[in-house]
């Protein structure tokens, strides 16, 4: 999903479970370096953990988290209008990460 403008965009659907691993891909398809804020948030909307980074113009951030520390919600907010974001569940069980799902990624308006 690429978004306009000032963005606001929440990835759901995160598992918090034991073996478990969260990541949000944070692609940069503008021609600049772009700011934006990861804030992981649990079932009720409180933050369990927020990072502030920066994405060189056509790179890629992976931010990854697991356990119990991944949250339900992944709230990434920025100023740049370039940027184009997707997350991901692994299921890791048996330590090959293999079982993967999309989740839900959507521009908060």
């Amino acid at each position: 999903m690429k978004a306009a403008g000032p963005i606001e965009v929440r990835c759901v659907g995160f598992d918090n479970s034991d073996n478990r691993k969260a990541i949000v891909h944070v692609h940069n398809a503008g021609t600049a370096e772009a700011p934006f804020d990861l804030t992981w948030l649990d079932g009720d909307g409180n933050t369990v953990e927020m990072f502030s980074l920066v994405v060189a113009a056509g790179a890629t951030s992976d931010q990854s988290r697991t356990a119990k520390g991944i949250g339900a919600v992944a709230k990434i907010a920025s100023p740049s209008d370039g940027l184009v974001i997707d997350a991901e569940m692994i299921y890791d069980d048996r330590a090959d990460e293999q079982h993967r799902r999309t989740v839900t990624c959507a521009r908060v308006q």
